[in-house]
Formats: structure tokens, sequence, C-alpha cells
């Protein structure tokens, strides 16, 4: 049970708010992130991550998702995935964090 008190907040400086990034998760900004992708890969990301959309713009036959992020764990997530169906453009900081989670993961096998 919660009981509503009738008091002001306290330490209201010690929060701070939260973002989503297209892949649904939450923090604060962490980075950016430029992919290249194919058709293949831009279908499946908006199907599982419909928010996306309004990021993607056409190249060609390609597509770019040029976006902040608030976790690198949901980007790496799709990536790892389907990483011959995309490239990482221009986004040094998201090559370390896929680096570092294949070399940790890949120890595991």
């Amino acid at each position: 049970m919660v009981e509503v008190l009738d008091e002001k907040w306290e330490a209201e400086s010690s929060h701070r708010k939260q973002g989503m990034d297209v892949f649904r998760m939450t923090g604060h900004v962490c980075g950016h992130v430029c992919l290249k992708m194919t058709v293949l890969a831009k279908n499946l990301l908006l199907e599982e991550f419909p928010l996306a959309e309004k990021e993607l713009q056409r190249k060609g036959n390609e597509w770019m998702l040029d976006v902040d992020i608030c976790n690198w764990a949901g980007v790496c997530r799709f990536y790892v995935g389907l990483a011959d169906e995309i490239k990482i453009i221009d986004s040094p900081e998201f090559v370390d964090y896929v680096k570092g989670y294949l070399s940790k993961n890949l120890s595991k096998l």
C-alpha cells in the first residue's frame, strides 16, 4: 500500500529526467550512432522498433539511421544480429562498445 503525503519532494536537484531512444532503452544520451542498412535491416528495424521510422533516410538502395542513443545495449543487440546487413558510419564510441561486447561474450564460448 502507498501512502500519499502532503510533503514537498526532497532532493529534487539530485534527480535527472531520463530519455528513451528508438531502441526503447532509457538513460541519459551516451552517444550518437549512424548506421547504413540494407532494406532487410531497415524492415526488421521498423518491425521491432517503430519509433525509428522518423529517424530513417533513404540513400539509393540503402537506409541511414542517424540518431542519439541513451544506452548502447539496445542498438548493439540490433547490430550484432544483423552485422552483415549494417555498416557503422562515423560512430567510434559505438564501435568500441560492440568490440567490448563481442570480446566479452565470445570468451564465454
